[in-house]
């Protein structure tokens, strides 16, 4: 197998899985120009996201209210 030609790391959106991200972006990344290039889907870990009431998903951080405001 040849060296790694590069890496591509997909993070997925709050509630979602690195699982269902390689499923739906994986394919476009297995062209042969690609062969080289390794990819990673990892999935974030689960906590209770403030802007969602609390609830526990999975997600790489937590945003305290939406929308986003300069404050």
């Amino acid at each position: 197998m040849a060296p790694a030609g590069g890496l591509v790391l997909w993070l997925h959106g709050s509630g979602q899985t690195g699982e269902e991200s390689r499923a739906q972006v994986g394919p476009y990344l297995s062209a042969p120009e690609l062969a080289s290039v390794r990819s990673s889907f990892p999935t974030a870990p689960t906590a209770p996201i403030p802007c969602y009431g609390g609830e526990v998903i999975t997600a790489w951080f937590g945003i305290p209210e939406v929308p986003i405001t300069a404050r």
